[in-house]
């Protein structure tokens, strides 16, 4: 087993910064898509914030973090950890393949987070709920399928 962990020196390309463009301006348009219609009807201008216009505030800083927070961990995939021993041999791959499970969850999460604030701008609960599972699905399936392909790369001793 190895002491120190494995340096991978891949910089950004320009498919990573597409994916953060990608991931961000989905939780931009969904914030846009409620500001405009919260300040289109004149009843609503006169009214100060409610539940609903703080839970989608939250939900758009929590989508920005977690774009930010997965951005910088697919920056540094040795600092994760990995079911399998990470050797000169299997490295690049176990840390690509970390990279595409993490490009896969940041889109997905963020797309997500922007139907969820459609959503409760739209007041329609059963999409609410309906994305509800079907986020939780998606994720899990990104994970289970990513950790099934990283024991692929264990070296037999």
């Amino acid at each position: 087993m190895m002491n120190n962990k494995l340096r991978d020196k891949k910089q950004k390309s320009v498919a990573d910064w597409l994916i953060d463009i990608v991931s961000v301006v989905a939780l931009i348009f969904s914030l846009g898509y409620y500001l405009f219609y919260r300040f289109c009807e004149e009843e609503m201008v006169s009214q100060n914030f409610g539940k609903k216009d703080i839970s989608i505030m939250v939900l758009f800083g929590e989508g920005i973090l977690i774009v930010i927070g997965l951005s910088i961990l697919r920056s540094c995939p040795q600092q994760l950890n990995y079911p399998v021993e990470i050797t000169n041999n299997n490295y690049k791959p176990l840390y690509l393949l970390a990279r595409r499970m993490l490009y896969l969850a940041e889109v997905v999460i963020a797309i997500c987070f922007a139907c969820f604030i459609i959503a409760i701008e739209a007041n329609n609960t059963e999409c609410l709920i309906l994305l509800t599972v079907l986020f939780f699905s998606i994720i899990m399936l990104v994970l289970v399928v990513g950790v099934f392909k990283m024991y692929s790369y264990k070296e037999n001793r």
